[in-house]
Parts: structure tokens; C-alpha cells; sequence
């Protein structure tokens, strides 16, 4: 299945009003400033063709938590349905290594 194909179905199943609210929530201001105190460990995945969430706010994200982990997979905006292990390989291999 292509990326596009992917997209449009996946889309088509969305919650109604999900986009404007994320939209909104995007808007409403920065808080990159808070990112410094997030204690938990973290991993920040994103896809390297997210035509919606850019890699380079996903890496800015990262680096504003401490030792969180950045995991970059070929992909587009579905990234878990179009790269299912390697998605499931970061998330597996970070919980192991966190002992979660």
C-alpha cells in the first residue's frame, strides 16, 4: 500500500473535528519552554516524509527533554501502518532499555 493510500484511508476513519482541534491546540502557544522539566523517559518518533508533523519540530522536541531519544523511520504521516516493526522496534527496544 502506498503512503497516499494509506493517508486517505486512515483520514477517512478520523474522529470528526480531531484536525481542528489539533489545529487549535497547535496555536494556542509555546511550550517548549516546559520541555525541560519532563522527568519521564522519552522517545520522540517521527517519519522522514511526515508531510504533517515536521521531522525538524520533532527533533527540537527531543532536544528540549532531557536524555530523551529521537527515532527517525521512512515513512509517511502513518508511520505505524507503513512501518510497523520498525515502529514497534523503537518502542519495544526503548521500553526494554528503560526497563518499562
Amino acid at each position: 500500500m502506498s503512503r497516499s493510500s494509506s493517508s486517505r484511508r486512515t483520514s477517512r476513519g478520523s474522529v470528526p473535528g480531531g484536525v481542528v482541534g489539533q489545529a487549535r491546540l497547535i496555536r494556542s502557544g509555546d511550550t517548549t519552554g516546559d520541555l525541560a522539566a519532563v522527568k519521564a523517559p522519552t522517545l520522540v518518533i517521527n517519519a522522514t516524509g511526515d508531510l504533517l508533523v515536521d521531522p525538524a519540530n520533532s527533533r527540537v522536541l527531543a532536544a528540549g527533554i532531557p536524555n530523551a531519544e529521537y527515532v527517525e523511520i521512512d515513512a509517511g504521516h502513518v508511520l505505524m501502518a507503513e512501518q510497523p516493526q520498525a515502529w514497534e522496534d523503537a518502542v519495544t527496544g526503548f521500553l526494554a532499555e528503560h526497563g518499562l
